[in-house]
């Protein structure tokens, strides 16, 4: 009588499992490099709450590691094709660029990353930015992320 209760349990478990509804996921190809579009996103580095990814593409022919932001159609829209943004496309990086990087993105859309300034610096070279979009992501999800500027800080020299 026992083997008989579990095995009921356990049929009535796969039984409910089996007929509940499988969530969809969808994928979502950032960009192809194939002549349709200049831009993919070849690395992810972040993820906000609304969606928008940022993250880095290069090599090839694109001269290096530049940062780019994508931002679907609307809030959280993973099944839709969204825009790509350049950040290098901005003023305000370092004077001599040659290539960015992302570190991190904030629900508001503003990006934190490094650039690499070559003859700059100390060895690493890297000088630290922020850019904002021109308009800030709301907070009920309106994005904005197709144009914008960024603020390099400035170098601090230690002695010793």
């Amino acid at each position: 009588m026992k083997h008989q209760f579990v095995f009921t349990a356990l049929a009535l478990c796969i039984a409910i499992a089996a007929s509940g509804q499988t969530p969809a996921y969808h994928a979502n190809v950032l960009g192809i490099q194939d002549g349709r579009t200049n831009i993919q996103l070849e690395i992810p580095i972040s993820l906000n709450r609304w969606g928008q990814v940022i993250g880095t593409y290069g090599g090839g022919q694109s001269g290096g590691t530049h940062a780019v932001l994508w931002t679907p159609p609307s809030a959280n829209d993973g099944t839709s094709a969204g825009s790509f943004f350049s950040i290098e496309s901005s003023p305000g990086l370092p004077a001599g660029t040659a290539d960015t990087g992302p570190y991190g993105l904030n629900d508001r859309g503003q990006v934190t990353g490094w650039a690499y300034t070559p003859g700059q610096g100390d060895g690493n070279q890297h000088q630290s930015w922020m850019w904002r979009p021109t308009t800030l992501n709301s907070t009920k999800g309106v994005l904005h992320g197709n144009s914008g500027s960024a603020v390099a800080f400035p170098r601090v020299s230690i002695s010793g």
